[in-house]
């Protein structure tokens, strides 16, 4: 199953509530950058799951989560295989100038390789422009990749520029006989690459550079690479040996959970309406009123959340929220939500904008918030200070919270709402509301720059 996780958060859940009797493997594919807020909270609706990371499997381990295999990237020799082309690049990369990819482009290019890229968003850089082939179809995709004497392949993500992770693209260049050179991560030892037998590597530009230069001399040196890569993915990496593994993990049967059961507390401090059922196998949920909790022992609870306003929060948030601080006995564990502005706008945390600004909390409804015994306390005094609180973010599953003052959710929106910007401003230009439009154009602005000022502070 494909799914779009930006417009249906809550698939896993209903799919498990819809289909009890199907076994629902997940393939987690980034579990370096989206463990904390997405992996963990989604294995818990998974039959059986799987990640390439293998030390990451000690984490769910420690979380209760033993169903979880590793299973690496592969190819599929079926569609990367060798093309018999003449070389006619020195230095190629296929793909988008996310991360560290453009400066070490401009790098090349700087001094003196005769590079080219391939993909969207390299034309917007007048400087790389010329270096700049355009789109590429699948099939010139390959035929790029053979006529190529270096293939570049970058490791960082888009999210973090400081963080590497191994993809398909370091199995699918030697499945095309390619000569592959990357940046270094740890993960290469667990896959078997090895620097200088089947494949190249660098650890800064400088390196890159040098090795460029050493490889487009030694031109047998090269080919005997690829032809080692080529001979050692087909062995130890294709999808087709990947799946044999997860079958065989499948039929030896599902590992128990040792998940605990939590126990909540939910003050309703107003009569607002909610979604949340006491009857619930996984939780012991209490329900207090009013000031009925003043002078509860919040000690014996794994979670406080308190409620002041109309909102659909349900058992998963809940159960999500006590899973969270579980993983990570944090002080807090903060749940996306949908807000009514109109439209149902999804206010999805971005953590290192909360992290770089901690007082926006403080605008956060406390629906959104699972506090810890502690932070309980402080808050039921008023003395909360979020300055240096241990934090856990949950990007699901999704709930709408209706009320909240119009400056509050002004500024909510522009730090973290999460809708289709272009469609919006372009369908205000269509109807003639230009003041709306031109709120839509500040917006996009405002939080490019926000987002960009957290993820300089966040870097530091």
């Amino acid at each position: 199953v494909i799914y779009n996780a930006y417009e249906d958060e809550d698939f896993f859940i209903d799919f498990k509530r819809h289909f009890p009797n199907l076994i629902l493997f997940t393939f987690f594919s980034d579990d370096e950058w989206r463990h904390a807020n997405y992996d963990r909270y989604l294995a818990l609706y998974s039959d059986f799951f799987s990640i390439a990371p293998i030390r990451q499997l000690e984490l769910y381990s420690s979380y209760g989560l033993n169903n979880g295999m590793a299973c690496q990237w592969a190819c599929n020799p079926q569609n990367f295989y060798p093309l018999n082309e003449d070389k006619q690049y020195d230095v190629t990369f296929i793909g988008a100038p996310y991360g560290k990819r453009f400066e070490y482009v401009q790098f090349l290019a700087e001094n003196g390789a005769d590079i080219h890229v391939f993909g969207k968003g390299w034309d917007k850089y007048p400087d790389l422009k010329k270096y700049w082939g355009g789109y590429l179809t699948a099939v010139n995709v390959l035929k790029v990749i053979s006529q190529s004497r270096i293939n570049l392949n970058f490791l960082w993500t888009s999210r973090d520029p400081n963080r590497t992770t191994i993809k398909g693209r370091t199995m699918e260049l030697p499945a095309c006989r390619a000569f592959q050179l990357s940046n270094f991560t740890d993960e290469f030892s667990n896959y078997g690459f090895e620097d200088g037998v089947n494949i190249a590597t660098f650890q800064n530009k400088q390196e890159m550079l040098d090795k460029v230069r050493y490889y487009l001399r030694h031109e047998k040196e090269r080919e005997t690479i690829a032809d080692n890569a080529y001979k050692f993915v087909l062995d130890k990496h294709t999808w087709t040996q990947r799946f044999a593994d997860v079958f065989e993990y499948i039929e030896q049967g599902k590992a128990s959970n040792t998940i605990p059961i939590f126990k909540i507390l939910v003050v309703l401090q107003n009569e607002v309406s909610h979604s949340i059922k006491l009857e619930d196998s996984r939780m012991e949920i209490h329900l207090k009123k009013g000031k009925d909790y003043l002078g509860t022992d919040f000690d014996q609870y794994d979670g406080i959340v308190f409620l002041s306003q109309n909102s659909t929060i349900n058992n998963e948030t809940l159960y999500m929220m006590a899973f969270a601080r579980h993983c990570d006995n944090s002080d807090a564990a903060l749940a996306n939500f949908y807000m009514r502005l109109g439209e149902n706008i999804w206010i999805r945390f971005w953590d290192k904008i909360i992290e770089s600004h901690r007082k926006i909390i403080r605008f956060l409804p406390q629906e959104a918030i699972c506090f810890s015994p502690q932070m309980a306390k402080r808050f039921v005094r008023k003395q909360v200070f979020w300055g240096k609180v241990d934090l856990s973010f949950i990007e699901y599953p999704s709930f709408t919270v209706s009320e909240m003052g119009a400056f509050r959710k002004r500024l909510l929106k522009l730090c973290f709402g999460k809708y289709d910007q272009k469609l919006l401003f372009k369908k205000s230009l269509k109807r003639w509301q230009f003041v709306k439009a031109l709120n839509v154009g500040l917006d996009h602005l405002a939080q490019r720059e926000m987002k960009k000022r957290a993820m300089q502070i966040g870097n530091r």
